[in-house]
């Protein structure tokens, strides 16, 4: 079929099979060139219209020689299948797998959709090795999956208390990082223990370089949080059609001459092993009362609370001119109804909602600076959230109500602690506020 002039082929039409299986059998002498085009795939961004990512053969055989280490495949081994094949992890899958001579076991879509399906396929094809998104492993019980000695995950926020469960198993864990605009990985390593917080992203995988820059291309010093810009072999050929927005993210290298790189938008700071830890999108970052803060980082904090599950941290702009911080937190499961009641406005001082081990004392840890940390108590009881998908929360996608990202945890609704702001105490010289009142909250992940 002919579509807008260009040659569509059919691969579920039964002419299509039939003139395929006409063909000669002999190998097809057909040059192929690594700048040349090996897949496109559409993602939505932050936008909502969808952008055609042009990826080239570079980059698809760089990801299946420098991730072999990562999944440990090979002959007479059978990796999971589990990323849909319109998400570019399949193809982290399907590349890594089958160019080191392993085995798929790919899930149905039922089984994608059912933990207990899913452990059952898992038992039953034998598989080793699997990646995986975080979301995924909160759902699935490590003593179901036995035989499951790896698991590398990605694409979402990976907290520490998920990733000790799972090291605690006896299983491998490894975290990793990648745009679709830099071939699916551009980061990864295996989490060591003990996991005292949330998981560095890892370090740059073969023929990949990472950069931390700030807002003139100059890189930062470690420890510093910057934008994250990648170069190398997996790096895309651009947005097709978009020859505009090419240009706008995928810049000259002025580290290498001839070279490009790819403006991630995404923000993270060089640790003194080499590792990236991740802190947030650009885009997210927020200005209050004059400091810049990001919320990824204040996210981090709160989630490494043991009595917290899942939390999401937006900007709320009630009244023009003024903005607050907000907080929205998911207990953890084993947080008792007394706890959660501490942790309310009334009990609220300095930013701490006293309660022993439901403590959510962030003011006085110091992990978060004056501008970043509760100075007030306030909120009020409300009904209902939007939700957003996990790891892909905007603020612009909450309620005025509440919001959140899923940042850990599997689908649920459950109930939430608010965090929320009030005006800003020039003593204590804060910009955040209290904690607040329970809600009811639903997540989609």
């Amino acid at each position: 079929a002919d579509v807008g002039g260009l040659r569509v082929v059919v691969l579920d039409d039964e002419r299509t099979a039939e003139r395929i299986d006409a063909l000669p059998a002999e190998r097809v002498d057909v040059e192929v060139e690594a700048a040349g085009l090996a897949y496109v795939i559409y993602t939505s961004g932050s936008t909502g219209r969808p952008k055609g990512v042009a990826v080239p053969h570079a980059g698809v055989v760089n990801l299946a020689h420098a991730m072999r280490p990562a999944l440990d495949v090979g002959p007479g081994v059978t990796a999971l299948q589990f990323a849909s094949f319109g998400f570019d992890a399949a193809v982290l899958d399907v590349t890594v797998t089958l160019a080191a001579g392993g085995t798929l076991a790919i899930a149905t879509e039922a089984e994608r959709a059912e933990p207990e399906a899913l452990a059952r396929m898992i038992s039953a094809a034998g598989v080793e090795v699997a990646s995986v998104v975080p979301s995924l492993l909160s759902v699935l019980d490590p003593e179901a999956v036995p035989g499951v000695r790896r698991w590398v995950l990605g694409a979402e926020r990976l907290s520490a208390r998920l990733a000790a469960r799972w090291l605690g198993s006896g299983a491998e864990v490894w975290n990793t990082y990648g745009p679709t605009e830099a071939s699916v990985i551009t980061t990864a390593s295996p989490i060591a223990t003990p996991v005292e917080q949330d998981p560095p992203i890892g370090a740059p995988i073969a023929n990949t370089a990472v950069f931390v820059l700030d807002d003139f291309l100059r890189p930062v010093p470690p420890g510093v949080t910057g934008e994250v810009y990648i170069a190398g072999a997996g790096l895309a050929r651009g947005y097709v059609g978009r020859p505009s927005m090419t240009a706008e993210r995928f810049v000259a290298c002025p580290f290498t001459a001839g070279e490009r790189m790819y403006r991630s938008g995404d923000l993270a700071r060089w640790l003194a092993n080499g590792q990236l830890a991740f802190v947030g999108r650009a885009d997210e970052q927020v200005k209050i009362r004059g400091f810049r803060i990001e919320p990824g980082e204040v996210e981090a904090v709160l989630a490494s609370h043991e009595s917290v599950a899942q939390v999401a941290v937006i900007v709320r702009e009630d009244r023009p001119g003024d903005k607050r911080l907000v907080a929205y937190v998911v207990p953890a499961h084993n947080l008792g109804a007394q706890a959660r009641a501490a942790i309310s406005p009334a009990t609220a001082s300095a930013g701490a909602a006293s309660s022993g081990a439901a403590s959510l004392d962030v003011a006085g840890s110091g992990a978060l600076g004056g501008e970043g940390s509760p100075s007030g108590a306030s909120g009020d009881v409300i009904d209902s959230v939007s939700g957003v998908a996990a790891g892909s929360g905007t603020a612009g996608a909450v309620s005025a109500d509440a919001g959140g990202r899923n940042t850990s945890g599997s689908p649920s609704e459950t109930d939430v602690d608010v965090t929320g702001p009030d005006a800003a105490s020039p003593a204590a010289g804060g910009a955040g506020a209290g904690w607040g009142d329970v809600a009811r909250l639903r997540e989609y992940a």
